[in-house]
């Protein structure tokens, strides 16, 4: 037992005893950037290597930034909305100068529902207000399954009148 390890039980303690917030809470957080999730280490004096990426932010990955937010669901009375993002390239320190992630989150504090990050895998655009939004990636068009319901610039009322899970992507 090293003093790392006992640091690393009491904080999973901490965690484990943690309560919901108890309030409405909605969690928003990225997947689209490949983030670091395990190392291999042949020693402490080595860099490591890096064994396997997962969705996230490029510092936080999805599973972890989602695992309180869905126990909270399951623990609280208020609601928890989850909201996962693809900003296409927006990381976890830069996500907060980008103008797509900005206009989700003050839309969701202002409850609008003409929020682009509805369709998964849309953005705001930067010089129009909601309800016009466009996909992340410039190759992407809207899709209801597998029809193509919209081009990469769309108004998110007109995509919800055509479908009711909306979603970015190249192909279907």
């Amino acid at each position: 037992n090293t003093g790392l390890h006992g640091f690393g039980q009491r904080w999973v303690q901490r965690m484990v005893e943690l309560d919901p917030p108890g309030v409405p809470t909605t969690c928003m957080y990225i997947t689209d950037v490949d983030t670091p999730l395990a190392w291999k280490f042949t020693d402490f004096l080595t860099k490591g290597v890096l064994t396997q990426s997962t969705p996230g932010d490029g510092t936080v990955n999805a599973q972890s930034a989602e695992g309180p937010c869905r126990l909270w669901a399951t623990t609280q009375e208020s609601p928890v909305k989850l909201v996962p993002l693809r900003l296409g390239g927006p990381n976890h320190v830069s996500m907060l100068k980008d103008h797509a992630f900005l206009d989700a989150f003050k839309r969701v504090l202002l409850k609008d529902g003409n929020n682009c990050v509805h369709v998964d895998g849309g953005r705001a655009r930067l010089k129009e207000e909601a309800p016009l939004c466009k996909c992340s990636l410039k190759t992407e068009k809207v899709f209801c399954g597998s029809s193509v319901v919209g081009g990469r610039k769309f108004n998110i009322t007109e995509a919800f009148t055509k479908c009711s899970m909306p979603y970015c992507a190249s192909n279907a």
